[in-house]
């Protein structure tokens, strides 16, 4: 079982060494440029997203299928790769070489280091603080720091079409995927989900 507050501590000393202010995602360059890792965009098969290596001599590299079309997607899984070289993976395997059924946003992923690497990604692109400031300024909901339930989404009517409102906001604030929101929201008990 992954350690969770752990890995959103290390997600938050990352976001916070090298994001004063806006979106992680469009820090990631930056961060990797920052932390001395090799960025790569290269032309993959449709399944693989992204690599993480690390070279005898010590160099990291992060590569990402340069054909991923959804930039939150991609963003997920730079943020992915970059959480196996911040959590130090490297020191148990030089490589990691990561598929659809890899970096999943939901759904079970077997491997420990994959599981660690995809919560450091929602913890890292999406942070729980910015994350309950952003609804509660938009949204004007009192939200507790614990995170209590207050949202519940069915798929249809009222509630579906404010889900589309809330998750369209928070995936052009924080570039990511719808998948990414509904996952952290979850994940930080602000929601829950029909569908």
């Amino acid at each position: 079982m992954i350690d969770k507050v752990k890995i959103e501590s290390v997600a938050i000393e990352a976001y916070s060494k090298h994001c004063k202010k806006g979106s992680p995602a469009k820090m990631l360059p930056k961060i990797l440029a920052a932390e001395n890792v090799k960025l790569r965009e290269i032309d993959g098969y449709e399944k693989f997203l992204g690599a993480f290596l690390k070279q005898p001599n010590g160099q990291p590299y992060i590569f990402v299928n340069k054909n991923i079309d959804n930039v939150g997607r991609k963003n997920f899984t730079l943020a992915h790769e970059l959480g196996h070289f911040i959590l130090q993976h490297y020191l148990h395997t030089a490589s990691f070489f990561c598929v659809e059924n890899d970096i999943k946003e939901d759904g079970e992923v077997i491997s420990e280091q994959e599981k660690e690497a995809n919560y450091f990604a929602s913890c890292f692109l999406l942070p729980r603080d910015r994350v309950f400031r952003k609804v509660s300024e938009w949204y004007k909901f009192r939200i507790s720091p614990i995170g209590q339930v207050f949202m519940h989404f069915e798929p249809h009517g009222k509630s579906f079409s404010n889900w589309k409102a809330i998750s369209s906001n928070l995936m052009k604030n924080f570039i990511v995927s719808e998948v990414a929101v509904k996952i952290r929201l979850t994940e930080l008990g602000l929601a829950k989900f029909d569908f």
